[in-house]
């Protein structure tokens, strides 16, 4: 299984008022980078057998997995395994972009 981003970082904003009614005001967020689980079931497979990707992505607005395009921030696919092959997952948001990957083995 593939767990991929990085921790929270915090994000103070302090609006200091000019006059003696304004009162300080302090706003904090946090900008995180996308978090991402993706793995393949059964990670080996006969030729033409069938196997499963899932993936879970929070903090991010967009969820690609190549060869399937966009998907939702939380899915799974069963494909059809010919060939070994690497699947490759990108979450982006406002924290920055994480590349996740998964390998799908043939067995003789």
């Amino acid at each position: 299984m593939s767990e991929q981003g990085s921790p929270c970082k915090p994000k103070i904003v302090i609006l200091v008022g000019s006059g003696d009614s304004e009162v300080l005001k302090k706003h904090v967020s946090e900008t995180c980078s996308p978090k991402v689980s993706f793995f393949i079931d059964p990670d080996t497979t006969k030729f033409g057998g069938s196997a499963t990707l899932h993936w879970s992505v929070t903090h991010a607005n967009s969820v690609t997995i190549e060869g399937l395009g966009e998907v939702a921030k939380e899915g799974k696919k069963t494909l059809v395994v010919n060939f070994p092959i690497t699947y490759r997952l990108t979450a982006s948001g406002p924290g920055g972009s994480v590349i996740a990957t998964t390998n799908s083995k043939i067995i003789p």
